[in-house]
């Protein structure tokens, strides 16, 4: 059986009757300028900041949860963090 439910895993997991420990959390994601990267890179977590870097063709992708977010679905906007 393969769960491909991504951040609904979890949910999905129980209605097999199994625990799975997925949530979501919310982060922001930053993307270096076209060119900026001749190879591939792994994407690397850093587990205790939940802070991570991936490459996505010849640019650079990073991303991090603010520390007081709360895991769980939320696709509301944070005007404040935009600077707005």
């Amino acid at each position: 059986m393969v769960n491909a439910a991504g951040g609904w895993a979890g949910e999905v997991a129980t209605l097999a009757g199994l625990t799975v420990p997925v949530v979501h959390l919310r982060r922001s994601v930053y993307a270096a300028a076209p060119g900026v990267l001749s190879a591939d890179l792994p994407m690397t977590i850093d587990l205790g900041s939940g802070v991570y870097v991936r490459s996505e063709g010849d640019r650079l992708l990073f991303a991090a949860a603010r520390p007081d977010q709360v895991d769980g679905y939320d696709i509301s906007v944070d005007w404040l963090f935009l600077g707005y």
